[in-house]
């Protein structure tokens, strides 16, 4: 059995080649009672499929909430201009044979869904595992019954927030080894998704109720960080699970259609059955 290691990281869009972005600002925040960071260290504490958690710290982050992390949460210094790199440092000082990386921007990660995924990949062998929008489990490497081999979907990545991203530490590695370049090992992740020849991929599709393109809790910008603080208001730090968020946001169809906005689907928005409020309380 492979023991993963729930990395909480900062690299945002460095991981996908969309850039850097200054998620340690955010990780300072307050988000309930406590910091962000806070949040997230306790939100990936409930996953009962990790062999142990760490936090990928850059040089920017705040030295006040580094000494706030918990002694049996490792902390590992990232250089951060190398992302692979960085996370190659983690593998090893984790000692971890795969990641779960979790970034600081997705505070409604789901604790089972996550659990899930690591299930999912150890029994599959798979190099990389993630939710997607719209798909069903998939094996790349493998060959159909008629040996052709199987066509993998395009990645439709899970811009709701609620999952994470599986790596096994042998496919950083392999990637390591043949690849120099800076633009790959910066969105290394990507480089691994979309190799399917090289690199095995499993990707599984998103519960029902959050598959859509008007639910949208990953904090990317501004509005996102309003939208959560909301969320959180309205249903208080113990009730954010995702099933419970949705059926809030069924009776708040302005907020999803600015969501379905930052997802580049304003059109998208369907109808949803409105359920009972919520209690808040």
């Amino acid at each position: 059995m492979r023991a993963a290691t729930g990395l909480i990281h900062f690299l945002g869009g460095a991981l996908h080649g969309n850039g850097v972005s200054s998620f340690h600002h955010l990780a300072a925040r307050r988000f309930g009672r406590q910091t962000l960071l806070d949040w997230m260290i306790g939100r990936v504490s409930q996953m009962e499929q990790l062999h142990n958690i760490a936090v990928l710290a850059p040089p920017e982050l705040s030295p006040s909430l580094i000494e706030r992390i918990p002694p049996h949460i490792l902390v590992v210094p990232a250089q951060g201009t190398d992302a692979l790199r960085d996370l190659l440092g983690a593998v090893e000082m984790a000692r971890t044979d795969a990641l779960v990386l979790v970034g600081v921007e997705r505070p409604f990660v789901d604790p089972g869904l996550i659990d899930e995924l690591v299930l999912a990949a150890r029994g599959a062998g798979t190099d990389y595992a993630c939710y997607c929008h719209g798909r069903a489990p998939s094996r790349t490497d493998r060959r159909s019954g008629g040996g052709k081999p199987e066509i993998a979907p395009p990645a439709c990545p899970d811009t709701v927030g609620i999952g994470a991203e599986w790596c096994s530490a042998a496919a950083l590695r392999r990637l390591d080894a043949v690849n120099k370049e800076m633009s790959t090992r910066a969105c290394c992740l990507r480089s691994i998704a979309t190799r399917t020849k090289e690199f095995s991929v499993t990707r599984l599709p998103l519960p029902a109720p959050a598959d859509r393109h008007d639910l949208r809790l990953i904090l990317e910008n501004a509005e996102d960080w309003d939208h959560a603080l909301t969320i959180v208001e309205a249903l208080g730090p113990e009730g954010v699970d995702w099933r419970r968020v949705t059926r809030l946001l069924d009776q708040n169809p302005e907020i999803r259609r600015q969501m379905a906005r930052s997802n580049g689907a304003e059109d998208v928005i369907q109808p949803h059955i409105r359920v009972q409020a919520v209690a808040a309380r």
